[in-house]
């Protein structure tokens, strides 16, 4: 039953609102049935109903989504529809740019340069064995033997330092300087 229009009379309006059943009807197959609902809605907005539908001993239950507006919230509304906003795309993993070599970071040289010094071949055949010469261990056990003896002033401590370090400068300036006599020279003075 289709509703009554804005023009109809007022019997065909009350008629269609007070219609609560429909009289029998036959669907033939892959045919639609169109219902026309009539609602009065309590206030503005999206409203949800549940329709139901007694066919014999069958029952179909939809449900009814009913948009309610007025003019403001007609006014509101957007006229054009929602577009997402295009994204800045995202460059390729895949592809890459070469670029520049950066530049060479220069090194400023040592102010004071210190003179080469040839190690003597004594001393390199020592390091190379991995041994010790006999005036560093002196030295070492000297110092061992000092912090043992703690009992000592610190007066007797520094004197005894003072010698050990003069026995390992000697050694060392003995065995290598041995060759080389301008060097000892040097040194001593």
């Amino acid at each position: 039953m289709e509703p009554p229009s804005a023009n109809s009379d007022v019997e065909s309006i009350r008629g269609f609102l007070e219609a609560s059943s429909l009289e029998d009807r036959v669907l033939q197959p892959d045919k639609t049935l169109t219902i026309w609902l009539s609602c009065k809605p309590k206030g503005i907005g999206l409203h949800t109903s549940v329709v139901h539908f007694d066919v014999g001993d069958d029952r179909i239950e939809r449900v009814v989504f009913l948009l309610a507006e007025d003019d403001v919230s007609q006014s509101l509304a957007s006229n054009r529809p929602y577009s997402k906003v295009p994204r800045k795309k995202h460059f390729n993993v895949g592809e890459y740019v070469a670029g520049s070599r950066p530049t060479k970071a220069t090194t400023q040289g040592f102010k004071y340069r210190l003179p080469q010094y040839a190690i003597p071949n004594n001393i390199r055949e020592l390091v190379e064995s991995k041994q010790i010469h006999e005036a560093i261990t002196k030295g070492l056990t000297s110092i061992q033997e000092t912090k043992i003896r703690s009992k000592r002033t610190q007066t007797s401590q520094s004197l005894k330092n003072e010698n050990v370090m003069d026995d390992v400068t000697k050694a060392i300036r003995e065995m290598s300087f041995e060759s080389d006599p301008e060097r000892s020279s040097i040194i001593e003075k």
